[in-house]
């Protein structure tokens, strides 16, 4: 969650270069505790999403599923196992693309997203004698066929 801070606020900033060390220790040990504070939130709540989706699925979701995929017990049905029924139902049967996604995702499949490497871009200015050259070069090999003696 950011926070705007107002003009006011960023004249009454003082560099943390030019604060006591007893000061800069304390304002790293509330910065950790806040960051902190905000790893358990999200530990808990992978924790409550990770105990849902282990519960038993409800007996009309367990008809459901045995429709779809009729070899699985109904005892082993969990609420993710709905979860994957649902998004499969509907990438087939309704070309849901997010669904699809989600599928190919949670099977291991996710395409590489990440970007490496540097990105050259170079603009070239050439005279106006050097572009005519350049043009009559190019009606000549294509006048040529790309043959060469």
């Amino acid at each position: 969650m950011t926070q705007r801070v107002t003009e006011k606020q960023r004249s009454n900033l003082v560099p943390l270069a030019s604060r006591t060390p007893a000061e800069r220790k304390e304002i790293c040990q509330k910065g950790a505790m806040a960051t902190n504070a905000i790893k358990n939130e999200k530990k808990t709540l992978r924790a409550l999403i990770e105990e849902m989706g282990n519960m038993e699925a409800t007996e009309t979701e367990k008809a459901v599923f045995k429709n779809l995929f009729p070899g699985v017990p109904p005892e082993k049905i969990t609420k993710d196992m709905m979860l994957i029924a649902s998004a499969f139902n509907q990438a087939v049967n309704r070309g849901n693309i997010k669904a699809m996604s989600f599928l190919r995702d949670t099977k291991g499949e996710k395409p590489e997203t990440t970007i490496t490497g540097n990105i050259v871009s170079q603009k070239v200015f050439i005279t106006p004698e050097q572009q005519k050259a350049v043009e009559e070069h190019i009606v000549e090999v294509l006048a040529d066929d790309g043959h060469r003696d």
